[in-house]
């Protein structure tokens, strides 16, 4: 039977045994915090949001290296339930299937990016450098047309399957080393994302259109506002055209808000660096209230509404 598979198909079915073995053995467990691609979640993390559900700010991108990235691809070690680190396996397993029909271009050019940020020890040195060569890379309209298309006839590559943030949020690559990401951004004529930092450095652009970009700092790190968090200012905008680029910078570096000012979806490219905090989440600014709070990435959420579930439970019971 072997004989008929290829080394993808076997390391599935083999990845399918463990798993079912494991959870049938009763060994899956929980840790105390879920640790992947320096994610940290604490088991007794809380998640409040101070206005309430509202369907623009639930799927804002952490626009970095998620928990689903240097894990997926194998580099790291983590500590996990087995049975999970099997189902990380098997998403390591359909990426990389799904990564052959990745355009050659495009293939060539992430291969390219990985070497050239290998020896470069600060922001503004990787920034100039995928600068240089990214704003040449959003002139290939072709190529992203491409990918558009290989997206309407429901093609391998890339993978809309794939976890994130945005539901108009596409992953292009996952750099094997863990040096950065790369992610197409579709937004509708008027779309903005909340107010937000990040946990990386990056560079980001349109391919068509303009992409609005309005930068903030804190005005609690300013000595004329004193005392507890009072909101964020706006210090600058811009107008970003095809084949221009904008750098993001982590945490309070780069507070901005980014979105689509005119009557056309616009296409936007972003890379991200490897992460650059030890927070599990984005903060969020909410202009109006002048509130800031975290914004977790949906599987971190999920995971700490089960827990909380849980703990729900397990108190139902003792007082019954």
């Amino acid at each position: 039977m072997f004989s008929c598979l290829d080394r993808f198909e076997r390391f599935l079915l083999l990845s399918v045994v463990l798993y079912v073995r494991s959870t049938i053995s009763g060994k899956e467990t929980f840790s105390e915090s879920y640790k992947a691609d320096n994610f940290v979640v604490p088991a007794k993390a809380g998640y409040s949001d101070p206005r309430g559900t509202s369907s623009d700010i639930t799927y804002l991108t952490d626009y970095t290296l998620s928990d689903f990235n240097h894990a997926q691809c194998g580099i790291k070690t983590v500590s996990l339930p087995f049975s999970e680190m099997t189902e990380k396996g098997l998403r390591i397993g359909l990426e990389r299937k799904n990564m052959e029909s990745k355009p050659k271009k495009l293939a060539d050019f992430c291969r390219d990016c990985s070497e050239g940020l290998a020896g470069l020890e600060n922001n503004d040195a990787r920034i100039d450098f995928v600068t240089s060569v990214f704003e040449p890379l959003l002139a290939d309209t072709p190529l992203f047309r491409e990918i558009l298309e290989n997206v309407l006839e429901g093609r391998p590559y890339p993978d809309v399957r794939h976890p994130t943030m945005f539901d108009n949020e596409l992953i292009l690559h996952l750099d094997p080393a863990g040096r950065f990401s790369m992610r197409m951004f579709l937004w509708p004529p008027g779309g903005f994302d909340p107010v937000h930092d990040h946990n990386s450095w990056g560079v980001i652009g349109p391919v068509n259109g303009r992409l609005k970009v309005r930068d903030f700092r804190r005005r609690d790190e300013d000595d004329d506002a004193p005392g507890y968090f009072t909101g964020v200012m706006e210090i600058g905008r811009r107008i970003i055209l095809p084949g221009m680029s904008y750098r993001v910078l982590p945490l309070n570096e780069g507070i901005h808000q980014t979105g689509n000012p005119t009557d056309l979806t616009v296409i936007q490219i972003s890379i991200y660096g490897k992460k650059q905090s030890d927070r599990s989440y984005v903060n969020i600014y909410d202009e109006a209230s002048g509130r800031i709070y975290p914004l977790y990435s949906p599987p971190v959420r999920k995971r700490m509404l089960a827990e909380k579930a849980l703990e729900a439970l397990a108190a139902e019971k003792m007082s019954t």
